[in-house]
């Protein structure tokens, strides 16, 4: 996995403020979890592929549940929801399918 220095140096630096960061990863002052954490308590659907070559599903799934918790504060633990797709990084069929059903559910809502 490249990390860090992948956001704030490679691909045409996204993230160039992590480039602070690189060689102490522990000190950046937000993680994925907080940053979803935000969005709570409106409708969250997480898509995270099984082979990601850039984070691994474990982790992802662990984020996922941390996150569930501010959701549980709220009592709207529904509205977040993680789909797995046994796939690789990229936005395959039944990813598609996936998020056209989600977003119909939010409309009908």
């Amino acid at each position: 996995m490249e990390g860090v220095k992948m956001y704030s140096h490679l691909n045409s630096g996204q993230l160039p403020r992590l480039g602070f960061f690189v060689g102490n990863e522990a000190k950046i002052p937000t993680d994925f979890n907080e940053v979803l954490a935000c969005i709570a308590p409106r409708p969250l659907l997480v898509i995270a592929p099984k082979m990601d070559k850039d984070a691994s599903s474990p982790d992802i799934q662990n984020c996922v549940k941390q996150v569930k918790k501010v959701y549980q504060l709220y009592n709207k633990q529904n509205n977040i929801e993680m789909f797995l797709s046994n796939d690789y990084n990229r936005f395959s069929y039944p990813m598609r399918d996936k998020i056209y059903e989600w977003a119909a559910e939010q409309l009908n809502k």
